[in-house]
């Protein structure tokens, strides 16, 4: 698709196009070659955003990469092989939309566009729908063209309009971002306008053809895999090596950007998470972490053909830009989804880090089996008192958390807390109360897995006891033996929380966390069950109370733990 504006004839230069039937190659330049014939040819400031913000209120710029720039081969044939140099130019603003120059070489001469890429359908990652617009140097619109499904839409008459906010005539590189700024990302307002414009192509389709033996680019076959996708990393890079061209150089505060950086699609849970719901504190500490992760790279990829004469260190192959360790785009994916259903973020971030930077038996159990496997998932809430999702009894004042017993309809796990707890106890106890919830919903994860007696062969009358439970949740006997029993298994966790409160405490610098005290935070919440009774003494019990109380109503005079969230 993109081969067809490259090497039709560029901005003034109309009288010396090129004639694609005699099967030339065409070379990419290289990157110091392509950024002096561009810097040598434009009288656009790209970085002047008085181009284009006028009197608006908006801030924004472009950035144009040279480190970044990359290229893709477009021709199996040698003979008529396109190898065109991408050179990424940012946007500071969610638009549906990327840009870039495009540099071709061809006999000794080095042409050079600007391309904007607008997507109609994001869900779509193997074919085009959308608008290619095409620019010179100087930032006028030469031509532009619409997709559907990777098919040139058919030719439609110029309004011969001026322009205005409903044509697209004769507009510059500069309308159109006071577009995409002024639409804040929605393509609602553009649809009318592209389609008023001249759409040129003699090609119909940039689909694979049926002559893979011959003809021009234009109407032989393509490369499959060159279609562009919503999120294109160069997946078909020459090396077989994947290059984010689409990146800026440092992750901000923005969703659209993080999807970016952790490579997922804006159309997943998590993207829309990160578009719509997270709140702006949220996703600068996201954009902190990944850019603390981010790491320098340079890709030295073996020199291709069309290279021969050039240096590595000036070849477009050998680019250097930031790439963020696969471990912290992990931790981030990870955290979203076992968080993004809380509405109090400094908690929900303490509750993760509790699990995902400890490293201890029992969480190291929690995150092989939740965080780390995309078949067993856990998402945690916070509720008022009386508050309730999904028609559950409504969130009761002496509870400081509970596990669902069922799960929801994609298997997920739910975890809900007591917005109270959450506001009055020492992140300690919190994290005590989330480690006593993760036993619960560990064991029905494996319940509703069928692994349960699987992974522990002796619980056989837990099993029992929860079988029986979702067979006749309203038999009062049932429901009390599906709650002792899931709590009399607590003696095989019991040392395991313990270690995981103290290597917590240790790594957040909470001072008189032995093993002993742990466990007595532990004991604590197992107040009101026949194993708390059973194992304890009087003293012992009235003392386990006694500590848990002091970190679950903030004691600040007898408290271990201190409120880190507000």
């Amino acid at each position: 698709m993109l081969v067809a504006f490259l090497i039709l004839p560029y901005g003034c230069e109309r009288d010396e196009e090129i004639d694609i039937s005699t099967k030339a190659k065409f070379n990419a330049p290289s990157i110091t070659q392509a950024k002096q014939h561009v810097e040598q040819h434009t009288t656009l400031n790209l970085k002047d955003p008085n181009n284009f913000l006028q009197s608006r209120d908006l801030e924004g710029s472009l950035t144009v990469d040279w480190e970044l720039s990359g290229i893709k081969e477009y021709k199996d044939e040698p003979e008529q092989q396109v190898d065109i140099l991408y050179t990424p130019i940012y946007i500071n603003n969610d638009a549906d939309a990327k840009m870039f120059v495009g540099s071709v070489e061809y006999n000794g001469e080095i042409k050079s566009n600007i391309f904007c890429l607008i997507y109609t359908d994001l869900e779509n990652t193997t074919t085009f729908s959308g608008y290619i617009l095409r620019f010179d140097l100087n930032g006028a619109l030469l031509e532009a063209r619409k997709y559907q499904n990777g098919s040139i839409v058919n030719p439609q008459d110029n309004t011969s309009e001026g322009m205005s906010r409903t044509n697209c005539d004769n507009e510059t590189i500069f309308d159109m971002l006071i577009m995409l700024l002024d639409g804040g990302g929605s393509l609602s307002n553009w649809h009318g306008c592209l389609d008023t414009v001249v759409v040129y192509g003699s090609n119909t389709s940039i689909d694979a053809g049926d002559s893979t033996g011959g003809g021009s680019p234009l109407d032989s076959a393509i490369v499959t895999s060159i279609n562009i996708p919503a999120l294109e990393t160069n997946s078909n890079n020459p090396a077989g090596l994947s290059v984010p061209y689409w990146y800026t150089q440092s992750v901000t505060a923005n969703g659209f950007n993080i999807s970016l950086w952790l490579e997922i699609h804006p159309l997943t849970p998590i993207a829309q998470w990160l578009m719509t719901e997270a709140t702006t504190d949220q996703l600068q500490q996201i954009a902190n972490f990944l850019n603390d992760h981010r790491f320098k790279i340079r890709d030295e990829y073996p020199v291709l053909d069309g290279f021969d004469g050039f240096e590595p260190a000036d070849s477009p192959t050998a680019s250097t830009g930031y790439a963020i360790s696969e471990e912290a785009k992990l931790e981030i994916i990870v955290m979203i989804k076992l968080i993004n259903g809380m509405d109090k973020d400094c908690q929900a971030m303490e509750l993760f880090k509790s699990v995902y930077r400890i490293n201890s038996t029992f969480t190291n159990k929690i995150k092989n089996h939740f965080l780390s496997s995309n078949q067993n998932n856990l998402n945690l809430q916070d509720l008022a008192n009386g508050e309730s999702v999904d028609n559950e009894p409504g969130m009761t004042a002496n509870v400081g958390g509970r596990v669902l017993p069922e799960p929801s309809s994609d298997g997920t796990i739910i975890m809900q807390f007591n917005n109270d707890h959450l506001d009055t106890a020492t992140t300690l106890g919190i994290v005590n109360t989330f480690y006593h919830e993760l036993v619960h919903a560990y064991i029905l994860s494996l319940f509703h897995s069928g692994q349960l007696l699987i992974e522990y062969p002796n619980y056989t009358n837990l099993n029992t006891a929860i079988t029986d439970f979702f067979n006749n949740s309203t038999n009062p006997s049932y429901a009390n033996s599906y709650n002792q029993e899931m709590h009399n298994i607590f003696t095989d966790f019991i040392d395991q929380i313990a270690e995981s409160i103290v290597s917590y405490a240790d790594s957040n610098n909470i001072n008189g966390v032995d093993l002993a005290f742990a466990k007595k935070l532990v004991w604590g919440g197992l107040n009101g069950n026949d194993i708390f009774f059973e194992n304890l003494t009087p003293q012992q019990q009235n003392e386990a109370q006694t500590l848990l109380a002091h970190e679950n109503t903030n004691n600040t005079s007898n408290a271990k733990g201190t409120k880190t969230c507000d």
